[in-house]
């Protein structure tokens, strides 16, 4: 060994010690003063790239203070500059804590407080909690991995793997229920409820599932298979569960049609329509399991296998294996359908009606196959479609800019921005970036893309859960050909949900096309119950566009490559439609124009 080496090792050593004997001589500082103001914090490690955070279950907070406890402190979560939450707790076992997601203990003499928070802050990548006027040392974040499973107590209940098949292929129903056995009946919903598939005595059991089931999933057994006949068409079906106990649950999915083997022709091509169902935004609103895209629960039953959380208003991530009641296809007894699965059944019960054939498609068939439109001359959005990936919104623009036809029987639709990954949804309603595939998130018109440029219309909050008629206000339109009406009169009175412009409402804007043509608005009040304390809106307002009112707007334009657009800007025109002969005849003209038929 060099000389050169031997001082280089010596002076390591040394600096070494010197670490050690500072931290050392610190806490014995910390120790004489122990009613010392400070803060404390600690961030949390950076998300690996290759890894995504939603694999953590559960994140605990953990700190040690050197003696008692103090009775409370105040914890604040930060995200960068923003609070994700403030509040004092109280920290001391002898005070009988108030709060569930505390535990305290000691070790000799120190106080060791552990506070769990929900795996949902895991996405934070400069998250930092602090624990304000306590002098603490040894703080660490635990990400814990083991699966902790919640007893099933639920009434009958089940789904599938997928929410679309073909004909053809196989559906597995994994289903949980308290009874030896259950019984299931398979209908295809549109014009009617057509039974198609019944079977009884099928072997039942409980199916427990693990805490944040919501986003890790179910991982349920396969309780039955049963494989889709070569001549079922394309529509909404659901297999009726239920047992003895009296109970039933709808397990729904999307039977779509079989791929084309041979090109069609512009002809055939031009009569062809596209109809989505809007099955990203029955999972976004389906809150089984803990947590949807719009609430974050506390299920009291989770107390029994571990302690709450400090969790947020809503989660992050939500996944597609678990049951969905917000697939139901049918409302509730004495309830009105909902602007989900039971309110697009009157859409397809339309067109049934009209005898005009459609080929129904989930959103994850959308996303999945790039090709899906290539054989379609008209795409049909309806009723609430509202999240939408990259790959989706690519695919409607290429869609438009080759000459097809847009019908949006819709509001508030391509609106948020979703990432898929698999059987994982992920929304990042703070603007932050996804940790699925590190690409900016929020909403559509956030990210440069808004919706209104290719819609006509974007969704703005006044008018919301309002409902109302629309007034004409452009009849000597073709697309009011044949329905008699005058400038101001009234359509769209009722419906099973109320008037046709209702629960949220689409209007024009600044990235409207130049030739959209306004044929008529709805007449919602125009205040904006989510507006600022300040009395402003959170939306843009444009002279003479009445954008930030309350009504929703049905408009058209032709588009530069050839195809037409109509949208209707509101979530309940598809119910309305159903009864009211302007409304429909308006479409039947669309239609007409788009297709020949």
């Amino acid at each position: 060994m060099t000389r050169r080496s031997v001082i280089k090792s010596i002076a390591l050593l040394f600096l070494s010690i010197i670490a050690w004997q500072w931290k050392w001589l610190l806490s014995k500082i910390q120790g004489l003063f122990p009613n010392a103001t400070s803060t404390s914090s600690v961030a949390m490690p950076a998300t690996p790239k290759s890894l995504p955070s939603f694999q953590a279950k559960q994140l605990l907070y953990q700190f040690k203070v050197k003696g008692q406890a103090p009775a409370q402190s105040l914890i604040e979560l930060r995200n960068k500059n923003n609070i994700l939450f403030s509040n004092t707790i109280k920290l001391s076992k002898e005070k009988k804590a108030d709060y569930p997601h505390v535990v305290y203990s000691k070790e000799q003499d120190v106080s060791i407080v552990t506070i769990a928070l929900s795996p949902e802050y895991d996405s934070y990548p400069d998250l930092k909690v602090e624990a304000k006027g306590i002098p603490i040392h040894d703080q660490r974040v635990v990400r814990q991995t083991e699966v902790k499973m919640i007893e099933n107590t639920h009434p009958i209940e089940g789904y599938t793997p997928k929410i679309s098949y073909q004909p053809g292929e196989k559906v597995e129903f994994k289903v949980h229920t308290k009874k030896k056995e259950f019984n299931l009946v398979i209908s295809r919903f549109g014009l009617e409820e057509k039974v198609l598939y019944q079977k009884t005595g099928i072997k039942g059991e409980v199916q427990n599932y693990p805490a944040y089931a919501y986003r890790e999933g179910c991982h349920w057994q396969t309780s039955f298979e049963f494989t889709i006949p070569e001549d079922w068409e394309s529509g909404m079906y659901a297999a009726k569960v239920w047992d003895e106990s009296k109970r039933e649950f709808y397990i729904t999915w999307i039977v779509r049609p079989k791929p084309m083997k041979e090109k069609v022709t512009a002809e055939v091509k031009k009569k062809r329509i596209a109809m989505l169902s809007a099955t990203n935004t029955w999972q976004a609103y389906n809150p089984w399991g803990g947590a949807s895209l719009y609430t974050y629960k506390r299920n009291p039953r989770f107390q029994r296998y571990l302690p709450d959380q400090i969790g947020p208003r809503f989660a992050q991530y939500v996944t597609t294996q678990r049951p969905n009641h917000e697939g139901r296809p049918v409302p509730m007894l004495g309830q009105e359908p909902t602007h989900l699965a039971s309110g697009e059944r009157y859409v397809f019960a339309w067109f049934e009606r009209e005898k005009i054939p459609f080929d129904l498609y989930s959103d994850m068939d959308f996303h999945q196959n790039p090709h899906l439109l290539d054989s379609y001359g008209t795409l049909c959005i309806q009723t609430h479609n509202e999240y939408w990936t990259k790959e989706m919104y690519d695919q409607l623009e290429k869609f438009v800019d080759r000459g097809g036809n847009l019908i949006y029987l819709c509001g508030n639709g391509v609106y948020w921005k979703m990432v898929i990954n698999n059987d994982l949804m992920e929304v990042r309603k703070d603007n932050e970036m996804h940790m699925l595939n590190g690409e900016m998130g929020g909403t559509w018109r956030s990210l440069k893309r808004p919706e209104s440029r290719l819609l006509g219309v974007r969704y703005t909050t006044p008018g919301i859960t309002t409902f109302a008629p629309y007034r004409v206000l452009h009849p000597d339109h073709w697309i009011f050909e044949g329905t008699g009406v005058k400038k101001g009169d009234i359509m769209g009175k009722e419906g099973p949900r109320g008037p046709a412009s209702g629960h949220e409402t689409d209007k024009r804007d600044s990235h409207s096309p130049k030739n959209v043509i306004l044929l008529a608005k709805g007449l919602n009040p125009d205040e904006d119950p989510l507006q600022r304390s300040d009395g402003s809106l959170p939306v843009d307002t444009e002279k003479g566009m009445e954008v930030g009112k309350g009504g929703g707007e049905i408009v058209y334009y032709d588009h530069a490559k050839g195809g037409g657009v109509y949208s209707v800007g509101s979530t309940t025109y598809g119910t309305s439609m159903w009864v009211d002969p302007v409304l429909s005849k308006m479409l039947r003209n669309v239609l007409k124009r788009f297709t020949g038929l």
